[in-house]
């Protein structure tokens, strides 16, 4: 027979085995809900990743290129910021001449082809809506020497090797795509990633577009 000793035990089992279930629940939907709109993206891109390793059986034949490929969803979602084109978009025209400003008056000035030169306000701001940002991953070509000089590259992030120099934030690449009727020429050299990071590219010709306002 079951004591009244043996019966409050039990009770005091069942209500702290309540409470403590009732808290792990309560810290897992915690967990989720904390999670920034980023965070969430950035686990369903790691879900589907692996599903299509598995799906196509990369897992087992090509292991360091799905290593690689973690590595630079990894890279990609520690930058999670917002898109300047998104910002400048939705802030007043002072503003937006300010940001910009800052932003990109500092590559723009060390350009040889704008030092001394004074840049309106207006220019930052539609050169700005006009910039294409890409992540790159170690030992990645960024300029190839077939390539067409109609690009200039500012790194943003990371660590670019061209034309014998390596090339660190702020600095750019592919600088003959200033002279406008170079365009259609091609490159020559290369440029290579030494480093996960991120560039700013900018088409020459709506570089010249920009200036002839």
């Amino acid at each position: 027979a079951i004591t009244d000793v043996e019966k409050s035990y039990q009770l005091v089992a069942r209500i702290m085995s309540g409470i403590l279930y009732t808290y792990i629940i309560g810290a897992v939907c915690s967990i989720f809900t904390s999670m920034t709109r980023e965070q969430t993206l950035y686990y369903e891109d790691i879900d589907n990743l692996n599903r299509f390793f598995k799906d196509k059986h990369l897992d087992k034949t090509d292991k360091e290129l799905c290593a690689s490929l973690r590595l630079f969803f990894q890279y990609a979602h520690t930058l999670h910021d917002k898109s300047i084109n998104q910002i400048l978009t939705t802030i007043s025209p002072q503003l937006r001449g300010q940001l910009a400003y800052r932003i990109h008056s500092d590559w723009i000035s060390a350009i040889p082809l704008f030092q001394g030169v004074s840049l309106s306000s207006q220019f930052y701001v539609v050169l700005a809506l006009r910039l294409e940002s890409y992540i790159f991953a170690p030992l990645e070509n960024l300029i190839e020497p077939h390539h067409k000089r109609n690009k200039l590259l500012v790194v943003d992030r990371g660590i670019v090797h061209c034309q014998g120099q390596v090339r660190r934030v702020g600095y750019t690449c592919g600088e003959d795509a200033l002279s406008a009727w170079r365009s259609e020429l091609i490159r020559g050299y290369q440029a290579t990633a030494l480093s996960h990071g991120q560039v700013i590219v900018i088409q020459s010709e709506d570089l010249f577009e920009i200036l002839s306002r």
